[in-house]
């Protein structure tokens, strides 16, 4: 009894004391205060306000965390390379981050610091932070992410939103859930939903998540997200299953299994589009002539009267906001590639996309086959919307899932 009383203190002294504690209510907090909830009470993402306004607080203690374990860091060896790669993309965010202060002023810093200087200080974090505490944050996203997804399923079947209206306007009805948006709610939830089912991290549940996360990427409304989720799920399993199988490490039960539960899956998936009013958005595509789709295909037209040296150096936000309204293709970039570019220009683009990526490979690369799978999913399904181009969590819920898990992998209880 006294024994089992230690463990229990011991593992709450260990997770929610000092750096740990910031960390995890940070990561919380980065969670479920989305930004139209943030902007019913701060102008977070209004125009106007207070700098100290324009930070959301997950990321100050998520900061905070981190320096007050950075006397503390050294990277295990598995986790060299994708430390060095932080490193190497914080220093080019830096650069970036002058030289657009330098061109147009401090209204961009926030969603640097937000969407990406946040990422790379949780990544550096969990390199080092104690298993108990990245066994929590791992849990808490699992966790938050199955809550989110079946908010979203209540919110289509009673067609009513959870959380204040953030003022979104779409044709369809779109469950916004409790990450605030439809294309970020279908990131997120693909992302974890893929990572649970190839790591089967909830054991023989890992299966029951992934259909809970597909029914409500339906619910989203994310197109994209549903095909390439399904698509990198299903390609990933057979390529699994097939290397165990000639390999000598699956048997014909399995086979069986896997040839009895492909077409009940996929006709339950043809059901729920076709019979269902979870489809109703996605068989708008059959033309592709609905405002989604179309300002997706005319995207690059923004780039028509630009000089040379824009194109090249960058363009501030309100002239990027001109084009837009200038363009009846679309009313916003939803490719966060071009719309970075755009800010910044090619030249320090170059050097960003470089660098995000090599950060996104080294760490995908350090955990399972789940976190390569998870990894392809997010940059997949990211570079169809603007997830990165504004202040969002989703590269920092997408780090913190895969090296938290990687980092408890090894004796989790403790």
């Amino acid at each position: 009894m006294n024994e089992s009383s230690c463990s229990v203190g011991d593992y709450f002294r260990q997770s929610w004391g000092g750096s740990g504690a910031l960390f995890l209510i940070g990561l919380f907090l980065r969670l479920a205060l989305s930004n139209g909830l943030l902007n019913q009470f701060i102008p977070y993402t209004l125009p106007g306000g207070s700098i100290v306004f324009k930070i959301h607080i997950g990321t100050v203690l998520i900061l905070t965390a981190f320096l007050l374990r950075s006397k503390k860091i050294y990277f295990p060896q598995q986790f060299r390379a994708v430390g060095r790669s932080s490193y190497a993309f914080m220093l080019i965010l830096v650069y970036a981050t002058i030289w657009l202060v330098l061109q147009f002023g401090i209204s961009s810093v926030a969603y640097l610091v937000d969407t990406f200087f946040c990422a790379l200080f949780g990544a550096l974090y969990l390199l080092n932070a104690r298993r108990v505490v990245a066994w929590s944050a791992f849990k808490m996203i699992v966790v938050f992410t199955g809550i989110n997804s079946v908010v979203a399923i209540f919110e289509f079947i009673t067609r009513a939103h959870f959380l204040p209206d953030p003022g979104f306007r779409f044709y369809y009805f779109r469950s916004y859930a409790l990450f605030g948006h439809p294309l970020l709610n279908a990131l997120l939830t693909g992302v974890v939903g893929i990572f649970v089912l190839r790591d089967r991290s909830l054991g023989r549940w890992s299966l029951l998540y992934f259909l809970l996360a597909t029914i409500a990427i339906l619910s989203f409304g994310g197109r994209a997200a549903l095909v390439m989720f399904v698509l990198v799920a299903v390609t990933s399993e057979l390529i699994d299953f097939s290397c165990r199988f000639f390999a000598g490490r699956a048997t014909w039960k399995h086979l069986i299994t896997m040839q009895i539960a492909t077409p009940v899956l996929i006709s339950s998936g043809l059901f729920l589009l076709l019979e269902t009013p979870l489809g109703e958005r996605f068989m708008a595509m059959k033309g592709l002539d609905d405002n989604s789709t179309g300002a997706r295909l005319h995207l690059l037209s923004i780039y028509d009267g630009l000089s040379k040296s824009d194109v090249l150096l960058g363009i501030s936000a309100s002239t990027k906001r001109l084009l837009i309204d200038q363009n009846s293709n679309f009313n916003t970039i939803e490719n966060f590639w071009v719309d970075m570019a755009l800010s910044f220009g090619l030249i320090a683009f170059s050097f960003i996309a470089l660098g995000m990526l090599v950060f996104m490979y080294q760490v995908a690369r350090s955990g399972s086959t789940g976190s390569i799978a998870a990894g392809i999913f997010f940059l997949l399904v990211a570079s169809t919307n603007n997830a990165l181009s504004i202040k969002s969590p989703a590269l920092f819920v997408l780090v913190s899932l895969l090296l938290a898990a990687q980092r408890a992998r090894t004796h989790p209880q403790r």
